[in-house]
């Protein structure tokens, strides 16, 4: 097995405390003569440069190191988001479908329904969307289709009706057609 060999032993004085006193002094002002005074004030410590530096050296690895890894762990996050958007896209399409198809066959089913005379209750119509414009049109013309025929002019004839419910120009038409309970009077 292979050993690593071990970190540098870390100084009593290391970059840490360096980094903590240059915050605290005027560098901005006389930067050569504050490093200068920092050299000569630790070395009279016995502090040497060189312990400072090597740890400088070391702790600026570790960071590097970690950033990396950081930017590695960023960049299978952004591939694991890019993925699930697509998987997102897809499915947004294949809601809109299943909806569309959805729709389609509840209103088929709510014409033929009605078509053939059963009724629905009124909790099932609420999901129900309202027909396509091309099937509002079609309903209007067979519903003018059915209506009563125009008035036609005194002096022609008119056919007798064939229809039922249909009366003669003149005559007196039958009462409306009310269900059984719900008699108005």
């Amino acid at each position: 097995m292979i050993s690593l060999p071990p970190d540098p032993p870390t100084p009593a004085y290391g970059i840490e405390e360096a980094m903590r006193l240059m915050r605290t002094l005027p560098v901005d002002q006389n930067a050569e003569l504050v490093v200068r005074v920092i050299k000569s004030t630790l070395e009279s410590m016995k502090v040497r440069l060189v312990d400072i530096i090597a740890d400088a050296t070391h702790k600026q690895e570790t960071v590097r190191n970690r950033i990396a890894t950081l930017r590695d762990e960023i960049s299978g996050f952004e591939k694991q988001i890019e993925t699930r958007r697509k998987e997102i896209g897809s499915l947004e399409m294949e809601l809109a479908e299943t909806t569309k198809v959805k729709e389609r066959l509840e209103h088929a089913d709510g014409v033929a329904s009605t078509a053939s005379g059963s009724t629905r209750s009124p909790s099932s119509r609420r999901d129900v969307p309202p027909p396509p414009p091309s099937v509002m049109k079609a309903a209007a013309g067979q519903a003018a289709s059915q209506a009563a025929p125009p008035p036609t002019p005194k002096n022609k004839s008119v056919p007798p009706p064939s229809a039922p419910g249909a009366t003669v120009p003149g005559s007196v038409p039958p009462p409306p057609y009310e269900e059984p309970g719900n008699s108005s009077s």
